[in-house]
C-alpha cells in the first residue's frame, strides 16, 4: 500500500510529508489533490469523479490530466467523469455525454429558442419559419454542428455577425454570431471564417432542431 501512496501522491505532485499534517493545515486545492492521490491508490477498474477540477488551478488540472491518462495506460482503468470543465475534457475524454434536465440529449443543448405558431423569432426582422411538426411546440434547440456557415448568400439562409471564435474540443472552434437579439452557437472547421464582426449566412441542415416542450 505505501508503494502505491507514494505513486499516486506523486502523480498530483505530492509528497509523503502531506500524510503528516493535519486537516486545517492543508488548503482546499491540497486537499482535493490528497484526496484524489487516495483514491487512484487504490487502482480500481471503474472511478467516478464529480467535479474534479472545481475549485483547482490550471496546474493542478493538468497533473489530473496526466494522472488519469497513466492510471488507464499503466492499470487499465476507466472512468467516468461528471464536469461542466469542458476545455479540460476536450483534452481529456474519449468520448462526451450531455445532459439536459438529467437526460442524455442528441448533442449539446447550446441553442435553445421559445417559438410561437412555428415561427423562430430572432428580432430585427430575422425570423424562420419551422416544419408542421413543430407548430403547437414552445421550444427548440439547434444542434450547433448542423449549422452550415458561409460568407456568401444562399436560399433559405439568414445572415448575422460573427460575434466571437474560440477553439473548443480539440481542433473544433465555437462561432457565435449574432442574430437579432441572441447568438446562435455553431461547431465549425472552417479556418477562413475568423474576422469578428464580418457578415456571415447561416443554412440550418435537415434534421437540425428538436423540439424540447
Amino acid at each position: 500500500f505505501e508503494e502505491r501512496t507514494s505513486e499516486a501522491l506523486a502523480l498530483v505532485g505530492l509528497d509523503e510529508k502531506f500524510l503528516d499534517k493535519r486537516h486545517f493545515e492543508l488548503s482546499s486545492g491540497q486537499t482535493q489533490r490528497i484526496a484524489f492521490a487516495l483514491a487512484l491508490s487504490l487502482r480500481v477498474p471503474f472511478y467516478l469523479l464529480d467535479e474534479p477540477t472545481n475549485s483547482v488551478d490550471i496546474g493542478t488540472s493538468k497533473l489530473f490530466s496526466k494522472a488519469i491518462n497513466l492510471m488507464h495506460a499503466r492499470y487499465g482503468c476507466g472512468f467516468v467523469i461528471a464536469s461542466h470543465d469542458k476545455k479540460w475534457l476536450s483534452m481529456l475524454a474519449n468520448e462526451c455525454v450531455f445532459l439536459h434536465k438529467g437526460r442524455v440529449c442528441e448533442f449539446e443543448y447550446k441553442n435553445i429558442f421559445e417559438i410561437e405558431g412555428g415561427v423562430l423569432s430572432f428580432g430585427g426582422g430575422a425570423r424562420l419559419n419551422l416544419a408542421s411538426n413543430f407548430k403547437g411546440k414552445s421550444k427548440i434547440t439547434i444542434n450547433p454542428s448542423k449549422i452550415k456557415i458561409s460568407k456568401t448568400v444562399g436560399e433559405g439562409q439568414i445572415s448575422g455577425i460573427l460575434h466571437s471564435a474560440s477553439l473548443y474540443m480539440g481542433d473544433e472552434k465555437l462561432l457565435k454570431v449574432k442574430v437579432g437579439d441572441f447568438l446562435i452557437k455553431i461547431f465549425s472547421h472552417d479556418d477562413e471564417i475568423t474576422k469578428i464582426g464580418e457578415r456571415v449566412f447561416l443554412e440550418f441542415e435537415d434534421g437540425s432542431m428538436l423540439a424540447l416542450e
